[in-house]
């Protein structure tokens, strides 16, 4: 049993992951308990057959955060509690990121002249959210507000830091008072720790830089004309480098045209 097991998470003995990762890996690739609590067609305990993993499975998908931005799911868990469903990764709730959500866009315009604080790849995300039309206050992050911020005032001031950064990211379901980003089926969000690395790689830039806006705009867009080379990645849905966003093989149709039309409210030339 314990090796097919494994051999269906698709892990080897011995390792040791954390329970968020583990537990999103075992609903999302054991579906059923056939072929696992079952022996020539016979369960081996009496509770195999009665449905009740497979139930509390569908269940537990429905509540758990793996990706940025899933709002829904922390109204949802509130509506489980009340009705005293047991949640295995219980997501924030929304009180506590409408709280920080206010906070952090204090702390935000507090600093567009020392350097707001935000990791990289996030600023082409801005970018995709002004294509595809999301305004400021309807995001469960601070990218609307940010980029706002920036047509208004081009000589805001932006610092590119490691991890998920308080100012920029306090709000979204996924982060951790520690920083960190635990979407992606793990702690840490390692595809979007490639995608900064890709993005300074791209740009030439590196961590602790402060720069103005219009002229860090203007080397990301100039530099990075397509998600491609930033946000692709090849890994199947259950591992932990896979990321809900991110075509294989095409631009962002929202990147192209929130880029586009961000060079022009920024006065950017595009020599492309």
């Amino acid at each position: 049993m314990d090796l097919d097991i494994l051999q269906k998470l698709d892990l080897p003995p011995g390792i040791t992951l954390t329970a968020r990762i583990l537990f999103i890996r075992i609903l999302n690739r054991i579906k059923t308990l056939k072929n696992i609590c079952f022996c020539d067609g016979k369960p081996l305990c009496e509770d195999a057959e009665k449905g009740y993993y497979e139930k509390s499975r569908k269940t537990q998908l429905s509540l758990i955060v793996q990706y940025c931005n899933e709002f829904s799911r922390s109204m949802a868990a509130e509506q489980a509690r009340e009705k005293k469903i047991r949640i295995i990764l219980p997501p924030r709730t929304t009180v506590d990121l409408k709280k920080s959500k206010q906070e952090s866009l204090k702390a935000m315009y507090r600093a567009k002249n020392t350097g707001i604080k935000t990791r990289p790849h996030l600023l082409l995300c801005a970018v995709c959210q002004y294509g595809s039309g999301v305004k400021p206050g309807e995001a469960f992050d601070n990218l609307p507000e940010l980029l706002e911020l920036v047509k208004k005032t081009p000589d805001t001031r932006i610092t590119l830091v490691e991890a998920a950064d308080w100012m920029m990211c306090a709000p979204c379901p996924s982060w951790t008072e520690e920083n960190y980003c635990v979407h992606s089926l793990g702690k840490c969000g390692l595809s979007n720790q490639l995608r900064d690395m890709r993005v300074l790689q791209k740009t030439g830039l590196d961590y602790g830089a402060t720069i103005k806006a219009r002229s860090l705009y203007s080397i990301i867009l100039k530099k990075i004309p397509s998600t491609l080379e930033i946000c692709r990645f090849d890994n199947p849905s259950t591992s932990m480098w896979h990321s809900g966003c991110g075509k294989r093989r095409t631009n962002s149709p929202d990147y192209e045209k929130g880029r586009k039309k961000l060079m022009k409210d920024l006065k950017i030339g595009n020599k492309k």
